[in-house]
């Protein structure tokens, strides 16, 4: 049986591939000027900064393991 963060990253995953699809959907439906083109990828960023979330709470929850884990064995 997966772990509860396991579970929680794995619902990101699939919520950023989602995401990304419809609006790659959509901006391939739209005709966009060269000026246009770099404030067209906006979700780029915002995807990014996500992952970047998710990477450092995945992160932050393995520390916090190794500190319980410590803690127990009398370190």
């Amino acid at each position: 049986m997966s772990s509860r963060p396991a579970r929680y990253l794995a619902a990101a995953a699939v919520l950023l591939l989602v995401i990304i699809g419809v609006l790659e959907a959509g901006a391939s439906q739209a005709s966009v000027t060269p000026a246009r083109a770099m404030r067209d990828f906006w979700y780029v960023f915002a995807l990014f900064a996500v992952a970047w979330l998710v990477l450092l709470g995945w992160i932050f929850s393995i520390i916090r393991r190794i500190v319980r884990l410590e803690r127990r064995s009398g370190r």
